[in-house]
């Protein structure tokens, strides 16, 4: 403890010379301190001054997402004591085959409807979330009672035998207060099964964006993959741009939404009345409307997804 004594100062009136830029784009979390430095405290001070000003050019060229900011805990501890605040490496991949490669934070974003509607859900009062890959495993699940209900698609319609379909619009008025609700979708859900090497995972769409980066940044995760699921083998438009409008929280800046509904509105072409009705469309581009994040988590073998809170500034 003495040593830390000695250190603290040493490292951090220097650190706070070296820092002249605005690093607001950057995120630390607060709990990597003392201990930290105590159990990495044989690293040098230059090595570690010399990465942190590394670090600084990245953040302020706008390339944090392409050069990963690979910083230890001895470092990251350092940063947080001098002011600085430092952004996750940011990786957006497509499509939910991704996801099987996709570690640290893992954030599949599925707009219209899948995680839309698991958002509505869980504002009515749902307990939790099983997400599941097929139709048939969501049936024997609600047959052995492990959920009430069963929400879902398959081609963008119902399947038999649910209560309801992947409609947010459908869902926006009723109470599930307290009841396990299982779902299954052809891309969303699929990709949270997929990712299984996420230490976070998190299921999003534009409603609970700022929601899902302020856990993030509460989890203190360091790598943040944003898959957008896609439909199938395709891309889809919406997906993309929400990925964009999460890496733009997560990095500090604040879009504007109306300006974020145009652009989905004008590039997306899922709007046929059927699978996507004209009210599923409306519901789906309210941004940031929930302050529930949905993290994802295995329990007894299954993926149960519940909302939390975060508190904080996105």
């Amino acid at each position: 403890m003495a040593r830390a004594r000695v250190l603290l100062p040493a490292l951090v009136v220097p650190l706070r010379r070296i820092i002249r830029a605005d690093l607001s784009s950057i995120v630390t979390p607060s709990s990597l301190l003392i201990g930290s430095i105590l159990a990495e405290s044989g690293v040098t001070a230059r090595h570690s001054f010399d990465n942190l000003k590394r670090c600084i050019r990245i953040s302020q060229a706008g390339k944090s997402d392409r050069h990963p900011l690979r910083l230890n805990s001895f470092e990251l501890c350092v940063a947080g004591l001098a002011g600085m605040t430092l952004s996750p490496s940011i990786r957006i991949e497509s499509l939910t085959t991704s996801a099987r490669y996709a570690k640290g934070a893992v954030v599949i974003i599925d707009v219209f409807r899948a995680f839309t509607t698991a958002a509505i859900a869980l504002s009515n009062g749902a307990a939790a979330i099983v997400m599941v890959d097929d139709v048939t495993s969501a049936l024997i699940l609600r047959e052995r009672g492990v959920g009430k209900v069963c929400i879902g698609e398959r081609r963008g319609l119902k399947p038999t035998g649910f209560e309801f379909g992947n409609s947010p619009h459908e869902i926006r008025n009723i109470s599930f207060s307290g009841d396990i609700v299982i779902q299954t979708t052809s891309n969303g859900t699929k990709g949270i099964v997929a990712a299984r090497g996420a230490s976070c995972l998190y299921a999003a769409s534009f409603v609970n964006a700022a929601a899902t980066v302020r856990a993030i940044q509460k989890s203190g995760e360091q790598e943040v993959w944003l898959i957008a699921a896609g439909d199938g083998p395709v891309r889809a438009e919406e997906d993309e741009i929400c990925a964009l409008y999460l890496r733009a929280l997560l990095q500090g800046r604040s879009p504007d939404h109306d300006t974020i509904r145009s652009a989905v509105g004008t590039l997306s072409p899922r709007l046929d009345g059927q699978t996507l009705s004209a009210e599923d469309f409306a519901a789906c581009l309210e941004v940031d409307a929930t302050p529930l994040a949905i993290q994802v988590e295995q329990t007894e073998g299954l993926l149960v997804a519940r909302g939390v809170r975060a508190e904080g500034k996105s």
